[in-house]
């Protein structure tokens, strides 16, 4: 393991309220980056997808009905799990003073369903006006199924923090949810349908 100081700030907030647009596409381009990443060693964490959607239903964020919808999207065999960063977010993405772009932060990494980095940064863009329509429409084909279900589950995980502790965000929130728990009930069969729609703005 090595370390190196790097001289520059974040480029926001977690949830920033405007970006220009090549900090949008730098940050789109890093989470694209990370998917060739193919680790030798398979003792990273792996998001545990059930037992999220158990603290879930206990919670009453999400029915029977949603978690079952959920679990059957997981289960698909087109499923794709990959290394990702876990949390990139303008918060967790600095501008050196070289004008280069480094990616700090790493203690979520680990194994997460292809299309997760761009799902956590679609959800962190809420405030910027036309990011998660960019975001959403640099989701490889293939990652769309991934990216839904990162999406929705992002979304839970957030939602479940703030039962406890307010946020400003957390109508705005729950409304995403629900338009994501629509399209994940809606998609039967991803893998048949040749393709999903994915919320934007």
């Amino acid at each position: 393991m090595t370390f190196e100081a790097v001289d520059g700030a974040p480029l926001g907030p977690k949830f920033p309220i405007s970006l220009p647009g090549s900090e949008i596409d730098a940050l789109i381009d890093i989470a694209l980056a990370l998917q060739g990443y193919r680790p030798r060693r398979r003792w990273f964490r792996r998001l545990h997808i059930d037992r999220r959607l158990r603290l879930h239903r206990r919670s009453g964020l999400i029915g029977d009905a949603d978690a079952e919808a959920l679990t059957l999207l997981a289960a698909s065999a087109g499923l794709k799990w990959r290394f990702a960063h876990g949390d990139i977010a303008a918060r967790n993405v600095l501008g050196d003073s070289q004008g280069r772009f480094v990616l700090i932060d790493w203690e979520w990494a680990g194994m997460y369903p292809a299309g997760y980095e761009l799902a956590f940064l679609w959800f962190s863009l809420l405030d910027v006006p036309g990011a998660r329509a960019k975001v959403a429409a640099a989701v490889p084909g293939h990652d769309r199924a991934g990216f839904l279900l990162s999406a929705t589950l992002v979304q839970l995980l957030h939602l479940q923090m703030w039962l406890r502790r307010p946020n400003p965000h957390i109508a705005t929130q729950k409304e995403t949810l629900h338009q994501l728990l629509q399209e994940v009930k809606s998609t039967s069969d991803v893998w048949h349908r040749g393709g999903l729609a994915v919320v934007g703005d």
